[in-house]
């Protein structure tokens, strides 16, 4: 039973890239035989350990509380359709999780590497598929040559992307096989491509932060090393910007958008997000503790806009609110978003040994789609958080488990 789920876990994590109907399906078999499975009581002594595990279900819980002050389960951000909110909770904040106590009980070091590579594959063959959109020798899926992500919208995409790079810059540097040495190069540089080709800012600037973090941790904190990796960042970007039609139209578009928000303009795609958030603070500020409840958010900023801001209705025709931390005080008050900078406390400073960077580099993917966009709202986003959470965490946890048991044994 044991293999048979390590092995649906490595397809989940290959299925993952192409967004297919196994990653909405294979989380709910997995958690059964999981079940089936049995040790119960040896899983439950691991998962109650586990800080990430009780942050998860904390902030799931609140969301669900939150409910109990809300006047409706109808007026809340879950997107265009007319959803009973408890539906929408139900599949983001529990269906959607179920991954995560597996992963934590399941991970070890041979587990992360198969999965991790099993993921990283996915994410080739979705590479060369984008490629061949961007060429226009086929059409898969959604994209097109003017944003040629195939299967996910490019914000999230360009995350994955990111992500996807780091993992295989950190192999390169690792690996002493020649000829793999080779292959992780040509596929991250390939990766780096394939990430300015497309429209996806929120990948581009988390891959612009990573670069400094990754240039300091292997090439240290010296003068040296900073202006190399500006310059070989600055180099990127302007190429990119000389070179990609999307990541020119791109840029330009970004500081058209900043241009006229400074000028008061707040009618484009960045300025709607600030004139949002604005109105969220409004209604935040009035319930700081328990928020506006989960069901009545839209509703809460619909009366403050009306009241406050009347000119800016536009805002109101928003599916979501393009920021993790800002939408979870709007719902649930300020205790979910401490809850969520607990997630980056853990990444950022706890030691994942031979694993640093890869926890490092995922937080800052993460930190920089949570400050953009609301994940909690896709299952996509939610099930790129559970997955690398809960192998991070899961090794993390089966590592110093080792290390004990082999001190045990010395002594």
């Amino acid at each position: 039973m044991t293999k048979l789920i390590n092995y649906l876990l490595i397809l989940f994590a290959f299925t993952f890239a192409f967004q297919t109907f196994l990653i909405n399906t294979l989380p709910l078999l997995i958690f059964v035989l999981w079940l089936i499975e049995g040790d119960l009581s040896k899983k439950w002594k691991i998962l109650k350990n586990q800080k990430i595990f009780w942050i998860i279900i904390g902030l799931s819980f609140l969301v669900l509380l939150s409910f109990l002050w809300s006047n409706s389960i109808y007026d809340g951000y879950w997107g265009p359709k007319y959803l009973n909110g408890l539906v929408f909770w139900a599949e983001k904040y529990f269906y959607n999780i179920i991954l995560l106590p597996v992963l934590l009980t399941h991970t070890d070091k041979k587990q992360f590497k198969y999965m991790i590579s099993a993921f990283l594959l996915g994410m080739f063959i979705t590479e060369v598929i984008s490629y061949g959109i961007f060429f226009e020798i086929w059409k898969v899926g959604d994209g097109y040559s003017g944003d040629p992500s195939p299967f996910y919208h490019h914000t999230y995409y360009s995350i994955f992307l990111t992500f996807t790079i780091f993992i295989l810059l950190s192999r390169y540097i690792k690996e002493e096989n020649t000829l793999l040495k080779i292959f992780y190069l040509f596929f991250a540089l390939t990766a780096i491509g394939n990430l300015f080709i497309n429209g996806g800012r929120t990948g581009q600037v988390a891959f612009l932060i990573s670069v400094f973090y990754f240039a300091m941790h292997h090439y240290g904190g010296s003068f040296r090393t900073f202006v190399i990796t500006i310059f070989s960042a600055i180099s990127i970007f302007v190429a990119a910007y000389n070179i990609s039609p999307i990541f020119h139209d791109r840029v330009n578009l970004t500081v058209e958008n900043f241009q006229k928000l400074r000028e008061g303009e707040m009618q484009t795609s960045f300025g709607q997000r600030v004139a949002l958030w604005l109105v969220v603070w409004e209604v935040a500020k009035e319930q700081p503790i328990l928020g506006s409840g989960f069901g009545d958010a839209k509703k809460e900023v619909k009366r403050i806009q009306e009241e406050k801001y009347p000119d800016r209705s536009y805002i109101t025709s928003l599916y979501h609110i393009h920021n993790q931390f800002v939408a979870l005080f709007l719902y649930a008050g300020i205790f979910t978003t401490i809850l969520l900078l607990m997630i980056f406390y853990l990444l950022f400073c706890e030691n994942f040994d031979e694993y640093d960077e890869y926890a490092r580099v995922f937080g800052l993917t993460l930190l920089i789609l949570f400050m953009t966009e609301t994940p909690y709202h896709f299952s996509s986003g939610v099930m790129y958080i559970m997955l690398f959470l809960g192998l991070l965490f899961g090794v993390k946890s089966n590592v110093k488990k080792e290390i004990k048991e082999n001190s045990n044994e010395n002594i």
